[in-house]
């Protein structure tokens, strides 16, 4: 009954004009499209908030991170064409960065004559600081590879990837991963708290023991 009254709601609201239009909307309505549109709903909206899914979320963020931490560290490894800044040429080791600077923070940014009026450039820049005077400075081809270096090269200093791509990255695959370990749980009501523990025994005489 549930399910019919789902499908007369549903096709309600596109507001048919005939009675054949809402006919027509309740057989592409069936019973195995009324649950999927509920577990697609359910798994976007409010399981997600509830504290089960906030808890299983919470575990499974770390694994994610790490996972997009290396996918990170071997696009660095791939590496990428950057435009030519000056003519100079220079290979530092990673133990030896200190930082790793952005956008107006970069001294190529700084220096006179720079493009730092151009907002499109400053957003793809950065720069490698190994000394006290010593910098690698880049301009990124395009936000893709800003945000893949710049996570990168924070992976490598032990710090935290802060970057839209990642965001975007963790969002998606946190939500796939929490999907696919609830599949058995399709069309079971999840509840908002454990349910009690009960009381222990009056004795374990009925536990056996394997010694």
């Amino acid at each position: 009954m549930q399910v019919v009254k789902e499908q007369i709601m549903r096709a309600l609201t596109t507001k048919p004009s005939s009675l054949d239009q809402f006919k027509s909307k309740l057989q592409n309505l069936s019973y195995t499209e009324i649950l999927k549109i509920r577990q697609s709903e359910r798994m976007n909206q409010e399981d997600f908030q509830s504290r089960p899914i906030l808890e299983l979320k919470e575990k499974i963020q770390p694994e994610i991170l790490e996972l997009i931490k290396q996918q990170r560290l071997n696009r660095l490894v791939e590496g990428t064409c950057f435009r030519k800044l000056n003519s100079r040429r220079r290979q530092v080791p990673v133990a030896d960065i200190k930082a790793v600077v952005t956008g107006k923070d970069c001294p190529h940014m700084k220096e006179k004559g720079a493009l730092k009026q151009n907002k499109e450039v400053l957003e793809l820049a950065f720069s490698i600081l190994y000394d006290s005077s010593g910098q690698l400075n880049f301009i990124a081809p395009d936000k893709h590879e800003y945000c893949v270096w710049t996570d990168g090269l924070n992976a490598l200093l032990g710090k935290d990837m802060l970057s839209d791509l990642t965001r975007n990255d963790l969002d998606t695959l946190l939500s796939m991963e929490i999907k696919l370990r609830l599949l058995d749980l399709e069309n079971i009501q999840i509840p908002d708290a454990p349910p009690p523990i009960p009381k222990e025994p009056s004795n374990y005489d009925f536990v056996y023991d394997c010694n």
